[in-house]
């Protein structure tokens, strides 16, 4: 199994391959019509791969046929279009630099080595103008201005010279734009890529059509007029026929047969790894299918193989993880309305931006249910072990995950006096995070905290249970797995111990009054748990009982 290779060529011939070759069907029908399309997608869900597909199929400089006659493709008219056209492929992937000077010269490094690799068939017929041009190029000489029309004189010189439009491919077509989006650079970057797209796509027909990749779609006017006339579609808007990133229902039956995997095994993939919805298709996510069919364990693949660091920025400088929404989100979902003309310059204006940000990274799923209006949640374990690693990271430096792990066993053994204790000095080191002004804070603190500790279960916060609304539920994702529900009482007046142990009794008896522990009887988990928590300040009582063994 070839991990990380995203050449089609050796994917179809050594690798694991999935035929995702309709998409050239479908593309086909955008041959000269200078228009394209642009597509995103998470990191790692095909997006590379799918541009070396289409640069092997289409471009004139492969003899591919034995590669697709048996794929797909190889049995539509649309074979015929098989190594007929000049592809221009360009990929800012490999961008790691963060500084807009260093950003640029990185830009303008990747367009000379295209220049370096056309140059024999097109130099020799050029002016002596376009000559120098091409020069300038080459040697990194030209001006900020002439790097921008570079991709534009290229498909010009095949059109003039070659009496061909080139198929243009470009590969995370924003990556420098994350990369630089909330630092002084950003401005810089923006600018010079709106140039090189304005040059390029409008009002130019020097192409024959273009696909451009990436993570977050870029609202209409970021990068000028340059991509308005390129339909987009990503997690939430289908342009294409189909989805052809991921894997669908039907690929990994495929699959089980191919591996002989089993029914417990399949679903536990579900749980792991699948949940995404790419506008309303069920999809799984591919590299951390293809890694735990390469080792046969289940892992954080995804989340843990690099390139987040915009999830990890993101996060680190805002208050997201501390809220009430993120639980929601965690939980069972929460139904949001996202501004799809956001974009990487507004993701930290609002937690709504920040939710559409992180379902374009594949880190959350939406579904729709109204114009503007979506269900987003968190499609798997995978996904929410991500989340917990990033506040784990948080608490690291100040003993709380050392706590944290004794608040796990003390819940787990029913020991009042432990949990209390810890709690309370869980609350001391967490003074930085949480205001602890009210019983909402007191709630989230320990909503967020049982999200990092139980991952692998469901930690639901304000739930319709039984004949009312608990604070929160942790339940399992599978049967005969434990569950528990905890109720909180928040004190603004001092308290003696002896009377904040009551009100944690209080809250103990209210859980059975009204029966909140109803779903985790009745989805079968065991042991089932009950806790009593009231808070004064620092000070915590702790109440328990087990409901079922």
């Amino acid at each position: 199994m070839l991990l990380g290779q995203s050449d089609f060529k050796l994917q179809v011939t050594k690798g694991v391959y999935i035929d995702k070759t309709d998409i050239i069907d479908e593309l086909s029908e955008k041959i000269d019509t200078a228009s394209g399309i642009v597509i995103n997608r998470p990191r790692r869900f095909g997006k590379t791969l799918m541009l070396s597909t289409l640069d092997y199929f289409f471009s004139d400089r492969y003899d591919s046929l034995s590669l697709f006659k048996d794929l797909k493709i190889g049995r539509s008219p649309n074979l015929r279009h098989i190594n007929k056209y000049p592809v221009i492929r360009l990929s800012f992937k490999q961008i790691s630099t963060f500084e807009s000077e260093s950003i640029l010269l990185e830009i303008k490094k990747l367009l000379a080595s295209l220049y370096e690799e056309r140059k024999e068939p097109l130099y020799p017929s050029l002016s002596s103008s376009e000559k120098a041009f091409y020069d300038d190029i080459l040697a990194l000489k030209a001006s900020n201005e002439d790097f921008a029309k570079a991709l534009n004189f290229l498909a010009s010189c095949y059109e003039k010279y070659r009496r061909k439009k080139p198929i243009i491919l470009i590969d995370e077509y924003d990556g420098p734009i994350e990369k630089t989006f909330d630092s002084p650079f950003y401005d810089g970057v923006l600018s010079f890529l709106r140039s090189l797209y304005v040059a390029t796509f409008k009002d130019t027909n020097n192409f024959c059509f273009a696909l451009l990749t990436g993570v977050f779609s870029l609202a209409k006017g970021t990068l000028g007029s340059g991509l308005n006339n390129l339909p987009v579609d990503n997690a939430l808007v289908k342009t294409l026929k189909k989805n052809y990133f991921g894997f669908d229902d039907g690929e990994m039956a495929s699959l089980q047969k191919q591996f002989c995997l089993t029914p417990m095994e399949m679903k536990s993939i579900k749980e792991n790894y699948g949940g995404y919805l790419f506008a309303g298709e069920s999809v799984y996510n591919p590299w951390s299918v293809l890694n735990y069919l390469n080792s046969r364990q289940f892992g954080e693949y995804w989340s843990g193989s690099g390139s987040n660091e915009t999830f990890v920025k993101v996060l680190g400088k805002t208050d997201f993880l501390e809220g009430k929404l993120f639980l929601s989100l965690m939980g069972e979902g929460e139904f949001m309305h996202l501004d799809l003309s956001s974009s990487y310059g507004t993701i930290y204006q609002s937690e709504d931006n920040i939710a559409l940000y992180l379902v374009m990274a594949g880190y959350f799923s939406a579904r729709q249910i109204d114009i503007g209006e979506y269900f987003v949640y968190s499609p798997n374990r995978e996904t929410k072990k991500a989340f917990s690693f990033e506040i784990a990271k948080r608490h690291k430096d100040t003993g709380e995950l050392l706590i944290a792990k004794k608040i796990k066993l003390a819940i787990l053994e029913g020991n009042e006096e432990s949990l209390a204790h810890y709690l309370k000095d869980y609350v001391l080191s967490s003074l930085s995070y949480y205001d602890f002004g009210n019983e909402r804070e007191y709630q989230i603190m320990v909503g967020t905290l049982l999200s990092v500790l139980f991952s692998d279960c469901l930690v639901k916060y304000e739930v319709i249970a039984g004949t009312g609304r608990c604070n929160i539920m942790v339940s399992p994702i599978n049967e005969r797995c434990f569950g528990f529900v905890i109720e909180t009482k928040f004190h603004k007046d001092r308290l003696s111990s002896s009377r904040l142990t009551s009100s944690a009794s209080s809250a103990l008896g209210q859980i059975k009054k009204h029966d909140y522990a109803q779903e985790l009887f009745r989805r079968n988990a065991s042991p089932i748990y009950a806790y009593g928590l009231a808070f004064y300040k620092n000070n915590v009582a702790v109440r328990f009982e087990k409901l079922r063994d």
